[in-house]
């Protein structure tokens, strides 16, 4: 299952600022399908991250005695997708683009993805150093980031109450809580993360985001930041909530 599979998007160029890598000249890492010999990889790709997301429709690589099976159980559990859908992407990719312009879309599509990555990071970096860590995605479209909650990290209440103070100050991302394994070890865990989706939100919203982000882990936190982080992170968070950036994604 590798829907993110097509949105690779190299390093982060750390000499070229927020620019793009040309992804015609990065090939794509090998998938496991390539390295199959024998027949025992089933793969599987959407076109909801690469084309379109309502489209909800992807594709499945298997031998084909696995496959008529899968045809099988497909036909006695949803009949199939939608058949406008798959025409409109079979006219699209046949008659349309072709593989050529298939490829051309991909690399302009990662392309895209990066240059807004890059300036995520790079905003990120200056706006969240001392209260959040994160390693740079080399694919997909989100941001995972340690929070930094300081001595109100061990408080169970801490990560709703930054949650509350991010609606407030005006900006939604992923909590960690629905991607967590369901036992009592990772309830108790004190690191908490946050999922930032950079292929939603405007590019100028990006640090009005982190910003705002910023200034509401300052907020759990406590003064102890007062004297060590910038002054955008040491704004109390306004008492009229401004209009929300979403930062955040369901796929």
């Amino acid at each position: 299952d590798d829907p993110y599979y097509f949105l690779q998007l190299g390093p982060m160029p750390e000499t070229q600022g927020t620019t793009a890598t040309d992804m015609s000249k990065l090939p794509l890492v090998p998938s496991l399908l390539s390295l199959d010999t024998d027949g025992r990889v089933i793969r599987l790709d959407s076109f909801s991250k690469i084309l379109a997301p309502n489209l909800r429709c992807g594709w499945i690589t298997a031998p084909a005695y696995i496959q008529d099976r899968m045809q099988i159980l497909n036909e006695s559990t949803i009949l199939q997708p939608s058949g406008l859908t798959q025409g409109v992407i079979s006219r699209l990719l046949n008659d349309t683009w072709g593989i050529e312009g298939w490829i051309e879309h991909l690399n302009a599509l990662r392309a895209a993805y990066a240059a807004r990555r890059n300036l995520f990071v790079t905003l990120a970096r200056k706006h969240l150093t001392g209260l959040a860590t994160f390693t740079v995605p080399t694919a997909g479209m989100f941001l995972w980031m340690r929070v930094d909650l300081g001595d109100a990290a061990t408080d169970a209440t801490a990560m709703p109450r930054l949650l509350d103070a991010m609606k407030k100050g005006g900006v939604m991302m992923a909590p960690d809580m629905p991607f967590r394994v369901a036992n009592a070890a990772a309830a108790a865990a004190p690191e908490r993360y946050l999922r930032a989706a950079f292929a939603l939100a405007e590019t100028d919203m990006f640090e009005p985001a982190l910003e705002r982000l910023a200034r509401a882990i300052a907020s759990i936190r406590g003064s102890e930041l007062q004297d060590t982080q910038s002054v955008v992170c040491a704004e109390p968070i306004e008492t009229t909530a401004p209009a929300p950036i979403a930062v955040n994604s369901s796929t």
